[in-house]
């Protein structure tokens, strides 16, 4: 039985879909605009992946083959472009059909990680505070939390443009990826400034509170603290091509050109550090070639021979 929920006031095609959610009651929903510009004989092909349980949504396509509709061509520029930037912006692989034998494949992916690990480590800071300096008991008992903290963004986005006809088939693309890691570890040891001084001083060495702040970063009380930045970029181009020789014999050569340069830096302080501040930059470019024998020996066995240099 059909039914008509009517918007008292025109809000758009979104909030007319919410809408429609909110009184859904079926298994399935399937968006159809009223001007029938989806066709609603294709509605079966749409379904077919969720009713075989191989998917739970399904999007259809003005770009796939088939009968379709005349489209303009800045139309269909235009909608590749949007499709392409929102594949970037939601971690997406899809594929755009070119026409006959070529397609464009988009692999995007985006990767943030923040992980903070606390670790106790009191004992072994006692053993330097106790042991070495031979600080008193109530110094090198003092609680002594030890921060690793990690951030990291990666970032790549690969493009594929392939197609072929008859026995030929043939691949080109692009790769660029991203990865920023920042590592830090701080080692902070409340009230241990001034008592240590304190007692230092009463020992015969003279020392003035304060003395444990560094000069690359460490925090008074902070008797250990680390900062790495490692910041990797990579590129390549790529390309190769397939032969069907005979129904048994696959001749495959391909080139692959890469370039990464990677910039680091690291800082060390604190009381249990030799203090360290160094940056450096390693890169790196090449030419890697490959070729490929696929061979049906028989219906029972295959050989594949691989050559990369």
């Amino acid at each position: 039985m059909a039914q008509t929920w009517r918007m008292e006031i025109a809000t758009g095609k979104g909030a007319a879909i919410q809408t429609a959610i909110a009184h859904a009651t079926g298994d399935v929903m399937v968006i159809q605009d009223a001007d029938l510009e989806y066709d609603p004989e294709d509605l079966p092909s749409l379904l077919r992946p969720i009713v075989e349980g191989r998917a739970d949504a399904v999007f259809g396509s003005r770009f796939l083959a088939g009968p379709h509709r005349v489209l303009y061509f800045w139309h269909r520029v235009g909608n590749g472009l949007l499709t392409l930037l929102s594949d970037m912006l939601t971690d997406l692989n899809l594929k755009y059909d070119l026409g006959p034998g070529v397609s464009l494949t988009s692999i995007t992916s985006y990767v943030h990680r923040d992980v903070l690990v606390v670790r106790d480590a009191t004992a072994l800071t006692g053993s330097v505070t106790g042991g070495s300096i031979g600080l008193s008991e109530s110094l090198y008992t003092l609680d002594a939390p030890l921060n690793d903290a990690t951030t990291s963004n990666v970032w790549t986005q690969e493009l594929r443009l392939a197609g072929g006809s008859g026995r030929l088939k043939w691949l080109v693309g692009g790769f660029y990826g991203r990865s920023k890691r920042h590592y830090a570890q701080s080692l902070l040891v409340q009230r241990f400034d001034t008592a240590a001084a304190a007692e230092l001083t009463a020992k015969g060495s003279p020392t003035p509170p304060g003395w444990t702040k560094g000069t690359l970063g460490a925090r008074v009380n902070e008797l250990f603290f680390s900062d790495l930045h490692n910041d990797l970029k990579q590129a390549a181009a790529f390309g190769e091509a397939t032969l069907t020789v005979t129904d048994r014999l696959n001749l495959t050569a391909g080139l692959r050109y890469y370039h990464f340069t990677e910039d680091r830096s690291l800082v060390f302080d604190g009381i249990f550090a030799v203090p360290t501040n160094a940056t450096g930059t390693t890169n790196a470019n090449g030419v890697a070639p490959r070729f490929i024998v696929d061979s049906n020996v028989n219906n029972d066995k295959y050989e594949e021979k691989l050559c990369n240099e």
